[in-house]
């Protein structure tokens, strides 16, 4: 087993399991397969090696941060023309190979940051953000800070600006924010199986589905691997669909309320059910707004 020190990155199709549903699995193959194809081309090109393929994901490594968002930014450029969304994640750390495998914190973490990332996202971390060049350096955004599954650290998430910007308000955009300028005294309390999860202005980004790459998981066979995310934005909590089967929230006198690709404000107390609604309590997430 060899320890190094690399950038490791992941990029997946989003929504590919709604296009097999739409379009049928040779159609949605193809165009899978074409995505696929792209992806594996671009990381090449722009110096990085491959570690593998798992149904529409790419594993690859990078010897440095400039590499692995120049990749970034051409898989996006070229998915722009095609029917598929694409969304991207990586990170700078240590790994351990053994035998072609990657193991270790930056491949965990490097995980978690793309769960974070939705359709057309490139997310990095400080880390990386701090080992690119200044023309790169330019080009990204301070998002959130929040903790992570399994971490007691906080871990800074930035977003790579991939598209161009109006001359006027790229300044503006790629200014990172510190943490003293995300809103104070906000707080949301979830509950997931005697589990709780705090979002306040420490940590403002919470990621909920199947896999166990997310912050909260739901291990149900109706949840997403990604199914949703919950920001804090402003002082308001607002949860993010990105699943196939849509996100109900259950909120107090009210009727449930369906979400498919959009998003929706928690105010109060209430429930989030992935996918459907159930006869059981056992895969509810119960939230109240603190303050």
């Amino acid at each position: 087993m060899n320890e190094k020190t690399l950038v490791i990155f992941f990029s997946d199709i989003a929504g590919s399991t709604t296009m097999y549903e739409r379009l049928g699995d040779k159609a949605a193959q193809q165009l899978v397969a074409a995505s696929l194809k792209n992806m594996i081309s671009e990381v090449q090109k722009n110096g990085g090696t491959l570690i593998q393929t798992v149904g529409d994901e790419v594993m690859a490594h990078f010897p440095n941060a400039d590499f692995a968002f120049n990749a970034a930014v051409s898989i996006q450029s070229l998915q722009k023309s095609m029917p598929t969304e694409v969304r991207i994640g990586f990170h700078y750390g240590d790994v351990i190979e053994n035998k072609g495998d990657f193991f270790g914190n930056a491949v965990n973490v490097a995980a978690r940051v793309a769960a974070r990332a939705i359709a057309n996202e490139i997310m990095t971390t400080k880390q990386t953000v701090k080992l690119l060049s200044d023309k790169n350096h330019k080009n990204v955004r301070f998002l959130s800070a929040s903790t992570v599954k399994g971490k007691d650290e906080l871990l800074s998430i930035y977003e790579v600006l991939w598209e161009p910007e109006p001359a006027e308000d790229l300044t503006t955009m790629a200014r990172p924010k510190t943490r003293e300028s995300v809103v104070q005294g906000a707080e949301l309390e979830l509950i997931f199986q005697k589990n709780v999860y705090q979002m306040n202005a420490n940590n403002t980004l919470l990621t909920i589905g199947r896999s166990n790459e997310n912050d909260l998981t739901v291990n149900d066979r109706l949840a997403s691997r990604k199914h949703a995310k919950i920001e804090l934005k402003n002082s308001r909590f607002i949860l993010n669909d990105t699943s196939s089967n849509g996100t109900f929230i259950i909120t107090t006198n009210f009727q449930p309320t369906k979400i498919v690709r959009d998003s929706f404000e928690l105010i109060g107390s209430g429930s989030i059910e992935l996918g459907g609604l159930m006869d059981n309590t056992l895969h509810q997430i119960t939230y109240k707004r603190i303050r």
